[in-house]
């Protein structure tokens, strides 16, 4: 790796992630450094370049503009509009930096993941081999978080010489984190690497080949998912997998999987149809504990672990809960304008194809499984790549430098 100042900013980015400071609420090291880069960003030339910036800036404005309007009618605290407004706010902020460091360097990924490992060894040590071995939750909090960016370095590597060897690390990676309990991430490595055999071919017919792949690859995936569920029946699988198939009426139905697992998501979809238009303000409070009850009924939980906020758990319905419609608006267009450029990663010849792929599988999941935070966290990056495939028109035969 070449070291320049623009592969010193990335890796002092990434490592930015691992500290934390408390200004209103939880700030980023890393949020301060892209803060501090503001005024070098030249950051019209950054939007006034790429049509993807233009649309995910204009996104995240109505989504702000949805939270101010919802805690003005809801009357919420400052302390809670101000940490609902930072996450549109610092989004875009976190895009641009990265987006500037890409744009001059796409290596500059490689030293972003390198870094974002390093704060998280320095922070948390190495991972205990006893506990992850054991406890899901340790794999899924402290080693897959080093793991994902470590292996995404590696494909990079593995790409300038035999880039199927990159499909086969993803596939090997995904299934042992399956079995060991880490269920999204072993998915998401699992779907990457399947879209990196295949990705070719379906390139070749843009959307329509990306719809007639997933009805012929669909019976191979359940086929997949049903030796799961008896491999999980059999109490061999790691993590929550051991006991929520127990509770599953019909184990073999996914959607009974995702409602069970992501119970979160499913109160946020009710919670957003209760108030659709204005929504319930930043950080939604859970009046009454209504929507903690109806969690737990959905978990089959005798308990029920009260809540102060409602959680969503989903980029989309988040920014529907607490901005309304125009929240839910300027999530969509954000992140329809990145999604609709799939078949522009797919037909990229550059080393970084493989993270790429793997980047955007993990926005698509997180958008529908994962707290709002994440388009401050790992929408930029992604982000940042399409954009630079499209200023670029990195779709021929093109290696970046």
């Amino acid at each position: 790796m070449t070291f320049s100042p623009i592969t010193l900013a990335g890796f002092a980015y990434g490592l930015g992630w691992a500290t934390t400071i408390n200004v209103v609420g939880e700030l980023y090291l890393a949020e301060l450094l892209a803060i501090a880069s503001f005024p070098f960003l030249r950051t019209y030339a950054e939007i006034a370049k790429s049509e993807v910036i233009r649309y995910v800036f204009g996104g995240y404005l109505i989504l702000l503009c949805g939270l101010v309007i919802s805690d003005i009618m809801n009357s919420t605290p400052i302390n809670d509009s101000l940490r609902g407004w930072a996450n549109p706010i610092l989004a875009t902020l976190n895009m641009l930096f990265v987006a500037s460091l890409i744009r001059r360097r796409p290596m500059a990924l490689k030293s972003i993941l390198l870094g974002i490992v390093m704060g998280k060894l320095l922070a948390n040590g190495l991972p205990n081999p006893n506990s992850i071995s054991s406890n899901a939750n340790a794999l899924k909090s402290q080693f897959v978080p080093i793991l994902v960016p470590v292996v995404l370095v590696a494909t990079i590597y593995l790409s300038r010489h035999r880039a199927f060897l990159s499909s086969i690390m993803f596939l090997l990676v995904g299934f042992s984190l399956l079995v060991s309990g880490a269920r999204s991430a072993g998915l998401i490595f699992i779907v990457a690497g399947a879209v990196l055999v295949f990705g070719r071919g379906i390139a070749k017919f843009g959307w329509v080949g990306t719809i007639i792949a997933i009805c012929v690859l669909a019976p191979f995936a359940y086929s997949g998912f049903a030796l799961y569920v008896d491999y999980a029946l059999g109490g061999r699988a790691g993590g929550n997998s051991s006991w929520q198939v127990l509770l599953i009426d019909n184990p073999y139905n996914p959607l009974d999987w995702i409602v069970l697992g992501r119970s979160d998501t499913v109160v946020g979809l009710i919670a957003f149809f209760d108030r659709p238009l204005l929504g319930h303000g930043s950080w939604a409070r859970d009046v009454g504990g209504v929507y903690s009850e109806l969690t737990a009924d959905i978990n089959h939980l005798q308990q029920v672990h009260y809540s102060d906020i409602i959680r969503g758990h989903s980029v989309i319905l988040t920014a529907g809960v607490w901005g309304g419609l125009l929240g839910l608006i300027g999530i969509f267009l954000s992140t329809f304008t990145v999604v609709k450029r799939f078949p522009k990663i797919l037909n990229s010849r550059s080393e970084l194809r493989p993270a790429m792929l793997f980047l955007f599988i993990d926005l698509v999941w997180n958008l529908l499984f994962s707290p709002l935070g994440h388009i401050r966290t790992t929408f930029p990056l992604v982000i940042a790549l399409v954009a630079y495939i499209e200023i670029h028109n990195h779709d021929s035969e093109v290696r970046f430098a």
